[in-house]
C-alpha cells in the first residue's frame, strides 16, 4: 500500500490536518513576557529607504538642473511629511504579549510554541491536552493561531487593537517611502 508523501506539505501532522501542528499535552508554561512587534528588520527596511531618496535629490540638479532639484526636493519633502504624520500622530504602542509553552506529543516530540497577544480563555494550563494549530517559524517554534481543547472549544491568540494599528502604520510608512522613492526616479529618468 503506497503511503501518502508528506514531504511536500510540511504543515501537515500525520493526521492530515491542514494546519495543526502539535496533539499532546502541554508539559509547561513559562511566564507571559512583552516583545516588540515591529523587528529590527522592519525599522531598518524603513531607513534603507531614505537612501534613495537622498541619492535622487542629490542627482537631480547634475541630470535635469533647478527645475528637477525643485520637484526632487518637494517629492522628497512630501514623503517625509507624510512619515512625519504617521509617525507623530499614529497609534504609538509597540509592545505585546508572548506567551511561550511546550506541547509533548504521545510519540514522544515536544514543540515549543509561541502564542502572542491575548488568549481570551487564558493560557493553556500545564497537564492539559491541546490540538495546537499555526506556522512554523524558522527557528521551528510553532507559531499559534489557535488552541483547541478536547471539548473543542477554541482559543486564538489577539492582539491589541493599538498594536496592530502601529504595525499597520509601519508598513504605510515603508510604503509611502516606496512611492517616494519610485517617483523621485521615475522624475529623474523622464525629466
Amino acid at each position: 500500500m503506497n503511503q501518502p508523501n508528506q514531504s511536500s506539505t510540511p504543515d501537515l501532522t500525520d493526521s492530515g490536518v491542514h494546519g495543526r501542528l502539535a496533539v499532546g499535552t502541554v508539559t509547561r508554561v513559562a511566564l507571559v513576557r512583552q516583545i516588540d512587534v515591529v523587528t529590527r528588520r522592519t525599522t531598518l527596511l524603513a531607513w534603507l529607504m531614505a537612501i534613495p531618496c537622498v541619492l535622487g535629490v542629490t542627482l537631480a540638479p547634475f541630470i535635469g538642473g533647478v527645475s528637477l532639484l525643485v520637484k526632487a526636493l518637494l517629492t522628497a519633502c512630501a514623503g517625509a511629511l507624510a512619515v512625519i504624520v504617521v509617525h507623530r500622530w499614529g497609534p504609538q504602542p509597540r509592545m505585546a504579549d508572548e506567551l511561550p509553552f511546550w506541547v509533548k506529543e504521545v510519540s514522544g516530540a515536544e514543540h515549543e510554541c509561541l502564542a502572542r497577544g491575548k488568549l481570551p480563555k487564558g493560557p493553556p494550563q500545564q497537564g492539559s491536552s491541546v490540538d495546537v494549530y499555526g506556522k512554523r517559524s524558522p527557528t521551528g517554534v510553532i507559531m499559534v493561531r489557535r488552541l483547541v481543547n478536547p471539548n473543542g472549544e477554541v482559543s486564538r491568540p489577539r492582539l491589541p487593537f493599538g498594536v496592530v494599528a502601529h504595525v499597520a502604520a509601519t508598513w504605510l510608512v515603508i510604503g509611502l517611502q516606496a512611492a517616494t522613492v519610485v517617483f523621485l526616479a521615475w522624475l529623474l529618468a523622464f525629466s
